[in-house]
Protein backbone atom coordinates (compact mmCIF):
# COMPACT_ATOMS: atom_id res chain seq x y z
CA UNK A 1 0.00 0.00 0.00
CA UNK A 2 3.17 2.63 0.61
CA UNK A 3 3.95 2.00 -2.70
CA UNK A 4 0.67 2.80 -4.22
CA UNK A 5 0.32 5.51 -2.22
CA UNK A 6 3.94 6.84 -3.68
CA UNK A 7 2.50 6.02 -6.75
CA UNK A 8 -0.55 9.29 -6.23
CA UNK A 9 -3.07 6.50 -5.39
CA UNK A 10 -5.37 6.43 -2.67
CA UNK A 11 -6.48 3.31 -0.95
CA UNK A 12 -8.73 1.62 1.65
CA UNK A 13 -9.05 -1.24 3.63
CA UNK A 14 -11.74 -3.30 5.48
CA UNK A 15 -11.07 -5.05 8.52
CA UNK A 16 -13.15 -7.39 9.88
CA UNK A 17 -13.37 -9.55 13.45
CA UNK A 18 -15.11 -12.55 12.89
CA UNK A 19 -14.75 -13.39 16.35
CA UNK A 20 -18.46 -13.33 17.24
CA UNK A 21 -18.80 -15.91 14.21
CA UNK A 22 -17.11 -18.61 16.55
CA UNK A 23 -20.52 -19.29 17.82
CA UNK A 24 -22.38 -19.44 14.28
CA UNK A 25 -20.04 -22.44 12.76
CA UNK A 26 -22.30 -24.48 11.67
CA UNK A 27 -20.41 -28.34 12.33
CA UNK A 28 -22.31 -30.15 9.33
CA UNK A 29 -20.97 -27.39 7.46
CA UNK A 30 -17.55 -27.19 9.08
CA UNK A 31 -17.21 -31.02 7.89
CA UNK A 32 -17.90 -30.17 4.34
CA UNK A 33 -15.62 -27.78 4.35
CA UNK A 34 -12.51 -29.61 5.48
CA UNK A 35 -13.45 -32.48 3.56
CA UNK A 36 -14.04 -30.46 0.01
CA UNK A 37 -12.02 -28.11 0.31
CA UNK A 38 -8.81 -29.75 2.60
CA UNK A 39 -9.43 -33.09 1.72
CA UNK A 40 -9.48 -34.03 5.40
CA UNK A 41 -11.30 -37.81 5.29
CA UNK A 42 -11.37 -41.31 6.86
CA UNK A 43 -10.50 -41.52 10.60
CA UNK A 44 -9.40 -37.90 11.01
CA UNK A 45 -12.92 -36.53 9.77
CA UNK A 46 -14.56 -38.90 11.94
CA UNK A 47 -12.24 -37.43 15.28
CA UNK A 48 -13.27 -34.10 14.24
CA UNK A 49 -16.81 -34.86 13.79
CA UNK A 50 -16.87 -36.78 17.17
CA UNK A 51 -15.15 -33.93 18.88
CA UNK A 52 -17.84 -31.25 17.85
CA UNK A 53 -20.31 -33.69 18.61
CA UNK A 54 -22.35 -33.72 21.38
CA UNK A 55 -21.04 -30.70 23.26
CA UNK A 56 -23.25 -29.19 25.98
CA UNK A 57 -23.37 -25.54 27.57
CA UNK A 58 -24.51 -24.93 30.43
CA UNK A 59 -25.17 -21.03 31.87
CA UNK A 60 -24.34 -19.94 35.52
CA UNK A 61 -25.53 -17.04 37.17
CA UNK A 62 -24.84 -16.36 40.79
CA UNK A 63 -26.56 -19.07 42.43
CA UNK A 64 -28.82 -20.80 39.52
CA UNK A 65 -27.73 -22.65 36.42
CA UNK A 66 -29.96 -23.46 33.93
CA UNK A 67 -30.59 -26.97 32.12
CA UNK A 68 -27.74 -28.22 29.57
CA UNK A 69 -28.44 -27.43 26.08
CA UNK A 70 -26.58 -29.29 23.12
CA UNK A 71 -24.44 -27.22 20.67
CA UNK A 72 -24.71 -27.97 17.07
CA UNK A 73 -23.30 -24.56 16.19
CA UNK A 74 -19.57 -23.19 17.48
CA UNK A 75 -16.08 -23.87 18.13
CA UNK A 76 -14.43 -23.98 21.05
CA UNK A 77 -12.48 -20.64 22.11
CA UNK A 78 -10.32 -22.28 24.62
CA UNK A 79 -8.65 -24.96 22.31
CA UNK A 80 -6.13 -24.74 19.94
CA UNK A 81 -8.43 -26.56 17.07
CA UNK A 82 -11.04 -23.86 17.58
CA UNK A 83 -9.21 -21.24 15.99
CA UNK A 84 -7.58 -23.37 13.45
CA UNK A 85 -10.85 -24.82 12.63
CA UNK A 86 -12.52 -21.58 12.38
CA UNK A 87 -9.92 -20.58 9.82
CA UNK A 88 -11.04 -23.70 7.75
CA UNK A 89 -14.26 -22.81 8.00
CA UNK A 90 -14.08 -19.04 7.12
CA UNK A 91 -11.47 -19.64 4.10
CA UNK A 92 -14.20 -19.96 1.87
CA UNK A 93 -14.28 -16.55 2.03
CA UNK A 94 -11.60 -16.05 0.34
CA UNK A 95 -13.51 -16.94 -2.85
CA UNK A 96 -15.70 -13.69 -2.12
CA UNK A 97 -12.68 -11.44 -1.60
CA UNK A 98 -10.96 -12.64 -4.71
CA UNK A 99 -14.05 -12.26 -7.10
CA UNK A 100 -13.95 -8.37 -5.57
CA UNK A 101 -10.54 -8.28 -6.70
CA UNK A 102 -9.56 -7.40 -3.12
CA UNK A 103 -5.77 -8.00 -2.01
CA UNK A 104 -6.74 -9.64 1.31
CA UNK A 105 -5.70 -12.23 4.26
CA UNK A 106 -6.80 -13.73 7.36
CA UNK A 107 -5.08 -14.13 10.88
CA UNK A 108 -7.44 -15.87 13.49
CA UNK A 109 -10.33 -14.17 13.26
CA UNK A 110 -9.67 -11.08 11.70
CA UNK A 111 -10.04 -10.98 7.78
CA UNK A 112 -8.13 -7.57 6.09
CA UNK A 113 -8.99 -6.62 2.86
CA UNK A 114 -7.31 -3.42 0.79
CA UNK A 115 -7.41 -1.79 -2.59
CA UNK A 116 -5.92 1.27 -3.92
CA UNK A 117 -6.37 3.29 -7.00
CA UNK A 118 -6.23 6.97 -8.82
CA UNK A 119 -8.46 9.03 -6.36
CA UNK A 120 -10.40 10.03 -9.19
CA UNK A 121 -11.48 6.49 -8.76
CA UNK A 122 -12.09 6.53 -5.18
CA UNK A 123 -15.54 6.02 -5.39
CA UNK A 124 -14.99 2.69 -7.10
CA UNK A 125 -13.25 1.38 -4.44
CA UNK A 126 -15.40 2.36 -1.83
CA UNK A 127 -18.37 0.49 -3.61
CA UNK A 128 -16.24 -2.78 -4.12
CA UNK A 129 -15.24 -3.04 -0.38
CA UNK A 130 -19.38 -1.96 0.39
CA UNK A 131 -19.75 -4.87 -2.24
CA UNK A 132 -17.46 -7.12 -0.94
CA UNK A 133 -18.37 -6.60 3.09
CA UNK A 134 -22.28 -7.56 2.19
CA UNK A 135 -21.13 -10.83 0.46
CA UNK A 136 -19.00 -12.31 3.18
CA UNK A 137 -21.80 -11.10 5.57
CA UNK A 138 -24.23 -13.55 3.61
Amino acid sequence: MIRAVDQGHVGAMMMMDMSAAFDTVDHKILMDVLRRRFGVEGNALSWLAEFLNGRTQVVSAGQKESDSTTLFFGLPQGSVLGPKSFIQYAEDAASIWEQHQLCHHFYAVDMQGYSHRKPCDAHIIVSTIERCAADVST
